[in-house]
């Protein structure tokens, strides 16, 4: 009886045994949680620095971008005013030409007239009284008809000149120099510049540092 008691009692300490083994396995070991964390937070940092240092070359991309569609934009736009002077030039051009023909026959006219000395050319003159107040009036006329070809060539040159004055002097193209350019660009040893917390943040857990652009008066809503 006493050796079946033992055997019976034999199974039972196996079984505590092994269920004590199995606990043991279970729980996890202090020292390799702690063997862990620097192998997860160094993980962690290589993760946070090459993500801010891509976004980074990414970000300087986007702004040489924007810097060179400004410039362009600013260009077309003063190319639009310059265009407009050019125009409004063209107007007081083209008109003048018009008239210029016109005061030369006319004073072609008087010459003709004045080589002859008298007033009818193919047929008998009129009395001696009126064909001088014709020709007076003539020469009157004619004299209004020089100044006018004088006003035309004043007027005609004066808008080009204002027209050459103000594209090469006033409105310009605003071509960007070479200090505008250099601080535009960011070389990427300029990363280095940038703290340690933007270096090695982690996304969406540590928040954003940066601060956003200020807004512009155009973007700004208007007051009622």
């Amino acid at each position: 009886a006493s050796r079946r008691r033992t055997r019976a009692l034999r199974p039972r300490a196996t079984s505590d045994r092994g269920g004590g083994a199995n606990s043991a396995d279970r729980m996890p070991d202090p020292m390799t949680s702690v063997a862990m964390q620097p192998t997860f937070a160094k993980q962690a940092g290589a993760f946070g620095w090459n993500y801010n240092r891509a976004n980074y070359k990414f970000d300087q991309g986007l702004r040489w971008q924007r810097f060179t569609c400004g410039r362009k934009m600013a260009c077309a736009q003063m190319g639009m005013f310059r265009q407009d002077i050019t125009d409004l030039a063209s107007v007081t051009m083209s008109k003048l030409k018009v008239y210029g023909p016109i005061y030369g026959i006319v004073i072609t006219v008087c010459v003709t007239v004045y080589v002859e000395g008298r007033s009818g050319l193919k047929f008998p003159g009129p009395p001696v009284f009126i064909s001088c107040i014709y020709l007076q009036c003539l020469g009157i006329g004619m004299c209004f008809m020089a100044l006018a070809m004088y006003l035309l060539f004043h007027a005609t040159i004066r808008a080009q000149v204002a027209c050459v004055q103000l594209r090469t002097r006033l409105v310009r193209l605003p071509v960007p120099s070479q200090k505008q350019l250099d601080g535009s660009r960011k070389i990427l040893s300029t990363w280095e510049e940038q703290h340690l917390y933007d270096m090695f943040r982690i996304p969406f857990v540590m928040p954003n540092g940066a601060d956003s652009p200020p807004e512009s008066e155009e973007e700004e809503a208007p007051e009622r």
